[in-house]
């Protein structure tokens, strides 16, 4: 069955089957008192919901077929004679397509995901970069995991994919808000979820340009990078360096959630792009291996400052400190690094000590709110008693 989207003296824009079952949108081009003209563009389901939905314009569809050709046919009423000829796009004059801002909406269109088809299926028909999260790929039967531990795989995800958006742009942060116009590109949308091992779909809100690019192209090809980087500390120290800015302490996090949980991860990403996609995996021995690395990178690349005051605690078996500063009366607090330089014995309450202190950025999963926390590097005497 098909849908009459434009009338006028006849559909001028439709949809139909084929008795094979292949779908097509058919666009009316040209008519007169002896002829008419149709492009007959085939399309997969996914596309056709895409085109109907709204989500997709007809022009960038005509334009970019999934099979890389159009079907244009020639009807003459005096003979009742039909010709059909595959053409490519470019065949196609110009003034033949629709408007670039031009698009279908029909209301019904209503349809269960089809998780049949691959991310890279779904990339070609809606044009938009997806990306399938399988998550305790080792552990084929696990079907569930806690809501709040799905929360957070999700949220970090998305800030890991912002701040590798905005290391591909060359205008990395370490904290702060990102650009409210590069969030909008780099936003992805959850569309459903799968079985066989818990697995969650992810699509780009954005469909990608003529030249089959978008920055959320680029974000995801820098996150390849990091998971094929696996946990390797030389080829994690490298790509994080040279991304800087928030990624490190976002990948960070998302490890975390996931070593929390004792999973590793499949990512199979389809791209618009033909230098785009693929799959790539951690196991759960990897995500843990990875997260105690980017954990001491994370705390390595952080700005350092040195804070000379008394301290008020510290404790060697749960590795906490607090310092108040004499200079601003300020308090710090937070964990001791396992690599911190203790350089006075028994480290008493109430003295007065100097501290180098790396500021750690950690976003809260409940809220998203960022925290500041300094980790304790180095304890040592003040400058003070050291001259003596």
């Amino acid at each position: 069955m098909g849908h009459v989207v434009e009338y006028y003296d006849f559909p001028r824009l439709f949809t139909c089957r084929s008795i094979t079952g292949q779908s097509y949108i058919a666009i009316s081009t040209f008519d007169d008192e002896t002829e008419s003209h149709w492009i007959y563009l085939p399309v997969s389901s996914l596309r056709l919901e895409s085109l109907l939905s709204g989500s997709l314009p007809l022009r960038r569809a005509l334009k970019q077929p999934e099979g890389g050709y159009l079907i244009r046919i020639v009807s003459r009423y005096k003979d009742q004679a039909h010709t059909a000829s595959y053409v490519l796009p470019e065949q196609i004059p110009d003034e033949d397509f629709p408007s670039s801002d031009y698009s279908i909406v029909v209301s019904d269109q209503a349809s269960e995901p089809d998780v049949s088809l691959t991310a890279q299926q779904v990339a070609t028909a809606t044009r938009r970069e997806t990306f399938n999260y399988r998550i305790f790929p080792d552990q084929p039967s696990s079907h569930e995991i806690p809501a709040r531990k799905l929360g957070g795989i999700l949220t970090s995800t998305q800030e890991l994919v912002d701040a590798l958006g905005q290391a591909a742009l060359g205008e990395p942060t370490v904290r702060g808000p990102i650009a409210a116009d590069l969030l909008h590109q780099t936003r992805v949308n959850v569309s459903h979820s799968f079985w066989g091992s818990f697995g969650v779909q992810f699509r780009s809100t954005q469909l990608s340009d003529l030249l089959d690019e978008s920055v959320l192209a680029a974000a995801l090809r820098q996150l390849t990078y990091l998971l094929e980087a696996e946990d390797s500390e030389d080829l994690l120290s490298n790509k994080l360096h040279a991304l800087k800015g928030r990624v490190a302490s976002k990948y960070r996090r998302l490890l975390k959630e996931l070593s929390d949980v004792d999973s590793g991860i499949t990512l199979d990403w389809g791209s618009v792009s033909a230098t785009g996609g693929g799959q790539f995996l951690l196991t759960a021995a990897q995500v843990k291996r990875a997260y105690a690395i980017v954990d001491r990178i994370d705390v390595a690349m952080s700005e350092e400052i040195t804070v000379s005051g008394k301290l008020i605690g510290f404790n060697s078996r749960t590795q906490r400190y607090e310092i108040l500063s004499s200079d601003d009366g300020r308090a710090y607090a937070g964990k001791v690094s396992d690599e911190a330089k203790i350089e006075v014995l028994n480290p008493a309450i109430g003295q007065f000590y100097e501290a180098d202190l790396k500021m750690l950025v950690e976003t809260q999963s409940s809220s998203g709110d960022e925290l500041v926390r300094w980790v304790l590097v180095r304890l040592g005497a003040t400058p003070a008693a050291r001259g003596t």
